[in-house]
């Protein structure tokens, strides 16, 4: 797979699709549309109009302070909807790990639970004392110590910093480890 196929293909599935919104906003704009011409030729063949003619509709929808107001409010509330979808990031909580064989995407728990993993048996702590969370660009890993045993923060952040450069996820992620003061008693 060659470097422009791996990328295009990591940003699809890293990314939320559009679809839906895009097909949304288009179902909202022909509706109306088809329902105009419909009528309109129903009015060109001198056919009794479904509902009312396109001239009575365009009326009705100027002449009504009230009804023209909906509408517009309506129009504009779509509107900046679909515009928050346009524009919006739509990342998906997932990482790229580095593999030059194949194209790796993991779910951010996935590289939270490695981070975990590998603080914990650095740390000399249960794996259920280490908590990590993973943003789009930076990880949080919170070590419980046992009372009465200090941990080493700087071994711990070495730790997740080694696990990090093993992983190499992309985009980029930064580490930053806290030890909590108040400790669990072991068992």
């Amino acid at each position: 797979m060659n470097a422009r196929t791996r990328r295009r293909l990591g940003n699809r599935m890293r990314h939320r699709s559009r679809s839906v919104a895009v097909s949304i906003g288009l179902w909202v704009a022909a509706l109306p549309l088809a329902y105009l011409a419909v009528e309109a030729v129903l009015e060109l063949v001198g056919a009794p109009a479904l509902w009312q003619r396109p001239l009575d509709v365009v009326g009705t929808i100027t002449g009504a302070e009230a009804v023209r107001y909906a509408v517009a409010g309506a129009a504009i509330l779509a509107a900046v909807i679909l515009l928050v979808l346009a524009f919006a990031p739509g990342r998906l909580s997932r990482h790229e790990l580095a593999d030059e064989r194949m194209l790796v995407i993991v779910d951010d728990e996935v590289l939270a639970g490695a981070l975990s993993r590998a603080t914990a048996t650095v740390a000399g702590v249960p794996r259920d004392r280490v908590s990590t969370s993973v943003g789009s660009r930076s990880a949080e890993v919170t070590v419980r110590p046992t009372s009465g045993f200090g941990i080493d923060r700087d071994e711990v952040a070495a730790a997740a910093e080694r696990e990090l450069e093993r992983l190499a996820p992309s985009p980029r992620v930064r580490q930053k480890v806290r030890i909590e003061t108040a400790g669990v008693i072991g068992r």
